[in-house]
């Protein structure tokens, strides 16, 4: 009778030692967590305040509208220019698809044959539409919306 007594009293303070352990290395983890997480807001907290410093720069504002129009300009020329002239053609030179070369082969190409290929100027200005919406979305776009 005395043996299950201390038996059971060995297993109870067995699983409190190991319920200890368990719940300071959690507790530990939390805070550990918890510092890298208020580091991590401290550092986006000083990000923002430089970003904020270099958006209020006269140079950095100047250059960004230049650049914008200039991208602007030529995109309005390219769709007046190809709508002007529709019987443009590019020949582009491509490598051929062989994917003999393993699977990495659309990284580093597989080998050196190439084809030309064929496009109209409305299939050009169509790819640089494409960029277009991205550098007005970047470009004009306010920050912080």
């Amino acid at each position: 009778m005395l043996g299950s007594a201390v038996t059971n009293i060995a297993v109870g303070a067995g699983i409190k030692l190991v319920s200890n352990i368990v719940n300071g290395w959690i507790e530990r983890k939390g805070a550990a967590d918890r510092n890298s997480a208020l580091k991590d807001a401290e550092v986006r907290k000083v990000q923002a305040e430089i970003a904020r410093e270099n958006a209020k720069d006269p140079f950095v504002q100047l250059t960004r509208r230049v650049l914008f129009c200039m991208l602007t300009a030529t995109y309005c020329y390219m769709v007046i220019y190809y709508g002007k002239n529709p019987h443009i053609s590019f020949d582009i030179i491509v490598p051929k698809k062989d994917l003999s070369g393993g699977i990495m082969s659309f990284l580093f190409g597989s080998g050196k044959e190439f084809h030309v290929v064929t496009i109209s100027g409305g299939l050009l200005l169509h790819s640089f539409t494409e960029i277009m919406s991205t550098i007005v979305g970047f470009y004009a776009v306010p920050r912080g919306r």
